[in-house]
């Protein structure tokens, strides 16, 4: 049996569609300066990346990097690209 889809089923279906390609990309990064190094994934405080630069950069474009409160060496410049979004002090 076709179905015909009418014009509102297809604006529905592009609205979906369209909220959900916006989401793509978007990742929670974790840093930590208790962390060995950059290897983990920084998917879980767990896992955490050491430096901010690589939490950055491992967040997908609409990302958020969470920054562990602690010290950390800048030993490289970096900036927050638009949509990215960095949060820190967290215990």
């Amino acid at each position: 049996m076709i179905q015909h889809i009418n014009m509102k089923q297809t604006i529905l279906i592009l609205m979906l569609l369209g909220g959900l390609m916006g989401t793509v990309g978007a990742q929670n990064i974790y840093v930590s300066s208790a962390a060995d190094d950059d290897s983990g994934p920084g998917t879980s405080w767990e896992s955490a990346k050491k430096t901010i630069a690589a939490g950055i950069a491992a967040a997908g474009a609409y990302g958020t990097v969470f920054v562990k409160a602690g010290q950390y060496l800048l030993t490289e410049e970096f900036t927050v690209p638009a949509g990215k979004i960095v949060l820190g002090g967290y215990e």
